[in-house]
């Protein structure tokens, strides 16, 4: 019996010792496998109103990982806040409109309880200001360019500079990111679009910047761009770049097409046997506008072995400056080689070698009209849809616009009969983009009682000699003095936005000129709005204006209210003990998403400082990023004393204050929020502004 027990109890024991080891050995966290490491990636420098991204590895450990971001620091102005930020390795937070140093740390934890952190720093916008420029700025598809960057700003004081060279669209590679002046070498067929960052520390102090420097890229010398045309005239044209000959024109060129700038807009200018004319207007709104987008001027190259003949395209220009060059363009219907060197001369950059037919048919449209440009543009729109053709058509060589072929010779042999029949005239009076008759008006205040006067002037460029002015009221009611003369003045008479329009009528009584000016009538110098709200809070806030110490900015709150622009609008940001605001987003009927709203008109200028401060129940616009001058239809309600944003930077101003329904403020400002596309602190449950209304009193 002993010596069965004894071997028994070495075999329990034994046993135990066994099963000890394993657990010891499964719950350790460093048996048999490595430290974890995280890495939250590199620092960024990335501009206002960008997407920042982020994307965080794991090493070592036992996967699976999970994530958990946080942020640890942002500027003192910025109230944003991480949500659903502990599902993945990748995180893509909203744009920021806040310059400064935003810190993100990832932590990062095993199956085996492991966890570690990382950290990862983004600048957003800067404060340096930065030349950047390609040596080339067209290039052949694997083809190499110089960049350059300098840093425009005094960098006495500061320690070492860094850069960093980033492709923001295309395809592109850097032979070395990291220097000032680095070689890239162009990999796609489209607008590269290339950023440098440069940074350095100013007594203690990060100060950075960005440049964007665009390069585009080309598959051969002769590029070909469709045109495909509706409206009045349908059909395509095929368009043959000269790239060699004029590159910086081209690469202008095809920055607007591969923008999509060009689509939508409409052929302005069509004169029969000389030229049509497009690149800058659109019809928005059932008027006819430049549409925006427009970038600078570039350098002429004219000159360039090539000539205004027919089928040639060409760059319009502005006045006599042959360095004007921008957005519009023309096809020239007949023989022009007075314009290869007038003044100014015009570069001609391309040709058209497929469907000129359609140009012919463009000039033949009738002209003039209500609701046009100017007498030179067809009655019916003809849109233009442009891109680059993905596959060529067989093309011959471009001779037939060359400066020495035998076309040159014929239109110097007969260009003179024409030039003597009008062509001094036209060429004058349209070709440099052409110079239309413009009408500017103001008005002394933006913002007058019932039965004030305010005074109207009006300015006008390129009037020609016998104009007449017609003064004319919409929308509201008041008295004109003197209606046939540019100065008069009127008095006001409704309780609305009143539109004055200007009218400068040619030899032969056409409208040949508009111009516009809205003044906001108000019975009192302190009017008051009710806003009605609908949905996940019901009820009314009601506001007095400050129109004395914020004439415009009340005149532009009260113009967005007289047009109904706010109604249907939400409540789109909440931020617990800070602001509710509104203003610029509404749900999409069909698709249910929250999408800008239609009709934001023009910022204005701000008139921070007058006096009130951003205390609880005060009314200010927002504004973008920095740009105190950037306000337009938001504004928000102050939840608290916020008095930090009356200095800013930037100030935001103060132009109204609640006097009832605080109580829906506050209840609005208690909703719960989530994230919805780039947008943070949206309400959970919909806030509608039903209705907004002047207070008749």
């Amino acid at each position: 019996m002993k010596p069965n027990a004894y071997n028994w109890s070495i075999f329990y024991l034994a046993l135990v010792g066994a099963l000890v080891a394993v657990s010891a050995c499964e719950l350790s966290p460093n048996a048999n496998s490595k430290k974890l490491d995280a890495d939250a990636g590199p620092d960024q420098i990335v501009p206002l109103d960008e997407r920042i991204t982020l994307q965080a590895t794991a090493t070592g450990g036992r996967s699976p990982y999970r994530y958990r971001w946080s942020l640890e620091d942002q500027p003192d102005e910025s109230t944003y806040e991480l949500t659903d930020a502990n599902t993945s390795s990748l995180l893509q937070v909203a744009p920021q409109s806040v310059n400064g140093r935003y810190l993100f740390r990832v932590l990062v934890s095993d199956r085996t309880g492991q966890s570690n952190a990382s950290f990862a720093q983004v600048l957003v916008g800067g404060d340096l200001d930065i030349t950047a420029t390609a040596e080339d700025s067209l290039r052949i598809v694997g083809e190499s360019t110089q960049l350059n960057s300098v840093l425009d700003t005094d960098s006495t004081g500061f320690s070492e500079l860094t850069y960093e060279w980033t492709v923001v669209d295309g395809e592109a590679e850097f032979d070395d990111p990291s220097i000032a002046n680095p070689q890239v070498t162009i990999n796609s067929a489209d607008t590269v679009r290339l950023r440098v960052g440069i940074s350095g520390e100013e007594n203690g102090i990060e100060r950075f910047g960005l440049k964007d420097v665009f390069v585009v890229g080309v598959e051969d010398a002769t590029p070909q761009v469709i045109i495909d045309n509706t409206g009045g005239v349908e059909g395509r044209m095929v368009l043959e770049l000269l790239t060699e000959a004029a590159p910086n024109t081209c690469a202008n060129f095809l920055q607007y097409v591969d923008a999509g700038y060009y689509n939508g807009i409409v052929w302005h200018r069509v004169v029969p046997d000389f030229v049509v004319q497009t690149g800058n207007f659109e019809r928005f709104n059932g008027e006819v506008r430049e549409k925006p987008g427009k970038r600078g001027e570039i350098q002429s190259e004219s000159g360039n072995g090539f000539s205004n003949l027919r089928t040639a395209i060409a760059m319009a220009l502005r006045g006599t400056d042959a360095n004007s060059g921008s957005n519009q363009f023309f096809i020239n219907l007949g023989d022009n080689s007075t314009l290869d060197d007038g003044n100014p001369p015009f570069t001609v950059f391309g040709r058209v070698i497929e469907g000129m037919e359609l140009a012919d048919e463009l000039s033949e449209l009738p002209t003039g009209g209500d609701n046009v440009l100017n007498s030179e543009q067809p009655s019916e729109d003809v849109i233009m849809n442009v891109s680059r053709a993905d596959k060529k058509i067989p093309t011959s060589p471009p001779d037939d616009i060359m400066v020495n072929t035998s076309g040159m010779d014929a239109d110097s042999n007969g260009v003179d009969d024409a030039d003597s029949n009008g062509m001094d005239d036209v060429d004058s009076n349209g070709m440099d983009e052409p110079d239309p008759v413009v009408a500017t008006v103001t008005a002394s205040v933006p913002l007058q009682l019932l039965g004030d006067s305010v005074e109207l002037s009006a300015a006008i460029e390129n009037e020609p000699e016998g104009s007449t002015y017609l003064w004319t009221t919409s929308n509201g009611m008041a008295t004109i003095t003197a209606a046939t003369a540019k100065e008069t003045t009127a008095t006001i008479e409704s309780n609305d936005s009143i539109v004055f329009q200007f009218d400068v009528r040619g030899p032969d009584d056409a409208v040949i000129a508009t111009g516009k000016q809205v003044v906001v009538g108000i019975p009192s110098a302190l009017p008051r709005v009710i806003i009605a709200n609908g949905g996940d809070v019901e009820g009314e806030i009601t506001l007095e204006l400050f129109t004395e110490d914020a004439p415009i900015t009340c005149a532009n709150f009260l113009r967005y209210v007289d047009s109904g622009f706010y109604e249907g609008i939400l409540w789109h940001r909440v931020v617990e003990d800070f602001v509710i605001q509104m203003g610029g987003f509404r749900r999409d009927s069909e698709s249910g998403e929250l999408v800008r709203s239609e009709g934001i008109r023009d910022p204005i200028v701000s008139e921070a400082n007058n006096g009130h401060s951003n205390e609880r129940g005060t009314v200010a616009f927002a504004l973008r990023g920095q740009d105190v001058d950037s306000a337009n239809s938001e504004i928000f309600i102050n939840l608290v004393d916020n008095t930090n944003l009356d200095t800013g930077p930037p100030p935001f101003t103060v132009f109204a204050h609640v006097i009832r329904g605080l109580d829906v403020v506050d209840e609005i400002g208690a909703v719960k929020t989530r994230s919805e596309g780039l947008k943070n602190d949206v309400p959970s449950d919909d806030i509608i502004i039903s209705e907004i209304r002047r207070v008749e009193q």
